[in-house]
């Protein structure tokens, strides 16, 4: 019984900073967040954070963290919190950035992998402002002599796509404008019409949704949609009374075009232009949180540049956009008549919906640009879990684990994790996808305990042995003592011997 107290106070003892997590033999420091972010980023250690973020009991397993070093992967959970609120957020693992011990964790660099899963899903009121290319190649028809904007048209309609943007829990309202050159034109009354119900929404877009020919100035509506628009009275007045913020959905087919002369290189400049002002409007001094533009790009075709060529490190570029980094080869190419026919500029989508806080879908289909829309108008969560993986090497001692908001908003925070330096957990048994679950610490326990027991076991059994031959056969040899040296009483006599 001493021994078992004994070894488990070797597995569970640490400093008065150090959490040991219930269960298993990992302990964690304190989360220490980043200052100056927007969002407390919070990363639960203890079951009364998981409780206060509405962890279920049945899904607290997936709460705590948890580090599994035969598989080499990690599990936290966490949430957002803004003014000691939490705050709710669409997130998915393009948003997040992982490190571990300083390094990031690439998914596309095996065995390194990221997910984020969602839980406790919840509408928030919102205002989506879809601006759709009207330009003359959205009248194009494929093989089955469907148009593009046909395709987006029924896409639009699906039935998910209208609960998505009219959900009934909460209010929300769609602005419909189509783009070619110049100024986005408003679809519906005269001025800006919010559209506060599925029936006039789908009336405007079988009817009214219309391609009108000319250039495409994608900048240019997106700039008006996260700007100018947002000014607008009855938007302004709509967000502030149903709490809503505002969601621009930005689709096309094309490139950025202002004439028949214009190069892939050209837009560069034009880009980081944009892409200022985009930053300006999400996080200049005194916005509101809440009353940030969202930004999603739908690209209806087929990328023109591979999207792993598109390094973070360049998405995050705001100002001084490289040409060769935008366009690649084509720097020098033509639009009008050229690129357009390739493919579709899917570079400039990822800058802007990663700099819009958004996400950026490629499409070709109408059942993919549904998924795209409804992906757009998602729920938001209250809770994620995280989990990745990296070299096993690498969990064979403390390591600390950083997380990074780098859209919609800003948060980072980090923590030590520290797996038992000379007895490991019990190996994770996975699932189903490939991620451990954990085994629970008496696993552990019930081949430890035994072994230990024996250990015991043959110890005394030696000892009790021993005794045992001197009760029945006495001591089995007598050991003369030995004479003093050099004479005296007791010694022999000289010569004797």
């Amino acid at each position: 019984m001493f021994t078992s107290l004994a070894l488990w106070g070797l597995l569970t003892s640490c400093s008065e900073d150090i959490i040991h997590i219930p269960n298993t033999t990992l302990r964690v420091g304190g989360v220490e967040q980043v200052e100056g972010t927007d969002l407390e980023l919070r990363i639960f250690t203890e079951k009364g954070q998981c409780v206060d973020a509405g962890v279920k009991e049945s899904e607290m397993k997936d709460c705590l963290p948890y580090v599994d070093r035969a598989s080499g992967q990690v599990r936290l959970a966490f949430d957002f919190r803004y003014d000691s609120t939490q705050f709710e957020v669409p997130l998915t693992s393009e948003f997040l950035e992982v490190y571990h011990m300083g390094a990031r964790v690439s998914p596309d660099q095996p065995p390194m992998k990221v997910e984020i899963i969602p839980h406790n899903p919840v509408r928030t009121p919102q205002l989506f402002i879809l601006v759709i290319d009207a330009s003359g190649s959205m009248n194009e028809q494929d093989a089955q002599g469907m148009t593009r904007m046909s395709k987006v048209k029924e896409a639009l309609l699906d039935k998910d796509v209208v609960k998505g943007f009219f959900p009934e829990e909460v209010k929300s309202a769609v602005v419909l404008l189509n783009f070619t050159a110049g100024k986005p034109t408003p679809i519906g009354t005269p001025g800006v019409e919010i559209l506060k119900n599925q029936k006039r929404y789908k009336t405007l877009v079988r009817e009214s949704l219309q391609p009108q020919g000319g250039y495409t100035h994608l900048y240019d509506a997106v700039d008006y949609a996260t700007g100018e628009l947002l000014q607008n009275e009855e938007v302004k007045k709509f967000l502030t009374l149903n709490d809503a913020s505002p969601t621009i959905i930005v689709l096309t087919d094309g490139f950025n075009n202002l004439s028949s002369a214009d190069t892939c290189g050209d837009n560069a400049v034009r880009l980081s232009r944009l892409l200022k002002n985009l930053r300006e409007r999400r996080t200049g001094e005194g916005v509101e949180l809440d009353l940030r533009p969202t930004v999603f790009s739908v690209g209806l075709g087929r990328p023109i540049r591979p999207r792993k060529t598109i390094e973070d490190s360049l998405k995050r570029t705001v100002v001084d956009v490289d040409p060769g980094k935008l366009c690649g080869k084509y720097v020098t190419n033509r639009i009008d008549g050229s690129l357009e026919t390739i493919g579709i500029d899917n570079a400039s989508l990822e800058w802007i919906a990663f700099h819009g806080g958004g996400f950026s879908y490629i499409r070709q289909d109408v059942e993919g640009l549904g998924k795209a829309f409804q992906g757009a108008a998602a729920e938001r969560f209250e809770w994620f879990e995280l989990r990745y993986a990296v070299d096993q090497f690498y969990l064979r001692r403390a390591f600390e684990s950083k997380l990074r908001l780098v859209a919609f908003a800003t948060a980072e925070a980090k923590l030590m994790l520290y797996p038992s330096p000379w007895f490991d957990a019990p190996t994770g048994t996975p699932d189903e996808s490939g991620w451990a679950r954990p085994t629970p610490l008496r696993a552990s326990a019930a081949v430890v305990m035994p072994i230990l027991g024996i250990l015991i076991s043959v110890a005394y059994l030696g000892a009790a042995g021993f005794n045992t031959r001197r009760a029945l056969f006495g001591r089995t040899r007598r050991v003369k003592p030995k004479p003093p040296a050099g004479g005296g009483p007791g010694a022999p006599p000289p010569g004797a011997g």
